[in-house]
C-alpha cells in the first residue's frame, strides 16, 4: 500500500498558527512617539518589521497632513520609506520620532 502524501512544508513548525508565526516575522512591538511639525505628538505602537512608508501611512491618516510629503527623522537622521524599523538599530522602544513636511 503507498504511503500518504506529506505535504509538510520544510521549516515550517507545525505547532504554530499562522498568526504566531506572522507575529515571530513581523518583530517585536515598538512603542513610538512621534513629533508632528505643530508640536503636538502621536504615540502609537508599529512593529519592528514594518517599514518607514507604513509609519507615514498612519501619520497621514490620523493628522490633516498629506503622506506624499513627509518624511521621517530619527534625531537627524532622515529615515528612507522603504526600508524597516529593523533597519534603524537605534529606533527602540519609547523612540522619539519627529515628522516633517517637505514643501
Amino acid at each position: 500500500m503507498a504511503s500518504p502524501l506529506n505535504l509538510h512544508i520544510g521549516g515550517r513548525d507545525e505547532n504554530k498558527s499562522a498568526h504566531e508565526e506572522s507575529e515571530e516575522i513581523s518583530g517585536q512591538t515598538l512603542h513610538l512617539i512621534i513629533q508632528l511639525p505643530d508640536g503636538r505628538s502621536i504615540e502609537d505602537n508599529f512593529k519592528s518589521g514594518v517599514n518607514v512608508e507604513w509609519v507615514l501611512y498612519q501619520v497621514a491618516n490620523k493628522t490633516e497632513l498629506d503622506f506624499n510629503s513627509l518624511e521621517l527623522m530619527l534625531e537627524n537622521v532622515k529615515l528612507l520609506r522603504p526600508l524597516s524599523l529593523t533597519d534603524y538599530p537605534n529606533i527602540t522602544n519609547g523612540a522619539i520620532l519627529r515628522v516633517v513636511v517637505r514643501e
